[in-house]
């Protein structure tokens, strides 16, 4: 028995036990007073589906119980029962259960006696496990690397420290596969989790230093054209300054002329 199926039916007679299960749908009609005086006094260890129905027959004569190969491996946990009927005692172990998120199984105890003159009980036990896949921990990404291809970061380059990057998990998962299609800049990757994530780090650091070198860059640029207007404007400052100093020499001349003008009209008067 495997510790998934010993998990499923302790949880099978965990919920059996809150709720009391009807008789089978397919019991006929003497299904009455001779089987529910079968009452069972058992008090069980705890196995097997096999067991059970084996510590069963013992509490219960004459009785006919047919284990079906799927559920003959389930595991019972302890039980105690006190004057119970062999169809509820069966039914402990009836249900629908998801022990795991992967796994489902269905456990069914079916009365399938036709109930001739004489025919005792013959119940059969049956089971059905249904696996879903496990969560696949392997991804497949694709990231766009165009925009990081320039003179100085070459395809190689990227390239290379994505792989240096996935080498470093290379003690704890198998190896990635790493794909670059030059021609549209793509790198296609599958690997574990951890190493698509390591290349998401590579290529989040790679674009944010080309960022701030695109940042110090412009910062540069701005400084030098901060410098050339400062350059341009104390040029025209001094420009102006002479204009003006040329404009007071020729304001001073003309006062002087206005000043001789004066005194010559005046002389002409006289």
């Amino acid at each position: 028995m495997n510790r998934l199926t010993s998990i499923l039916v302790v949880a099978v007679v965990g919920f059996a036990l809150m709720w009391c299960p009807v008789a089978s749908a397919q019991s006929g009609p003497d299904s009455g007073t001779e089987r529910e005086a079968q009452l069972v006094n058992l008090d069980f260890p705890g196995g097997s589906v096999v067991d059970y129905v084996a510590a069963l027959r013992k509490a219960v004569r004459d009785v006919n119980i047919v284990v079906m190969p799927a559920a003959q491996d389930l595991e019972v946990p302890p039980v105690q029962l006190q004057s119970v009927g062999l169809g509820s005692a069966l039914q402990l172990i009836q249900g629908r259960f998801n022990p795991d998120e992967r796994t489902v199984v269905e456990i069914e105890v079916a009365d399938v006696s036709v109930y001739e003159d004489g025919e005792g009980a013959v119940w059969r036990v049956s089971a059905e496990i249904h696996r879903r896949g496990r969560p696949s921990s392997m991804e497949t990404r694709v990231w766009c690397v165009a925009d990081l291809r320039d003179t100085d970061t070459p395809p190689e380059a990227v390239l290379t420290a994505v792989e240096t990057a996935v080498g470093l998990l290379a003690e704890d998962y198998p190896p990635a596969e790493i794909r670059f299609h030059e021609a549209t800049g793509l790198i296609i990757a599958r690997g574990h989790r951890e190493q698509v994530g390591a290349i998401d780090q590579v290529l989040d650091e790679l674009r944010g230093n080309r960022k701030r070198a695109q940042t110090s860059e412009e910062s540069k640029e701005t400084q030098e054209q901060a410098e050339e207007l400062k350059r341009l404007i104390d040029e025209r400052g001094r420009e102006v300054a002479e204009l003006s100093e040329q404009i007071l020499q020729l304001k001073a001349g003309l006062r002087e002329r206005e000043i001789v003008i004066r005194e010559l009209q005046s002389r002409q008067a006289q």
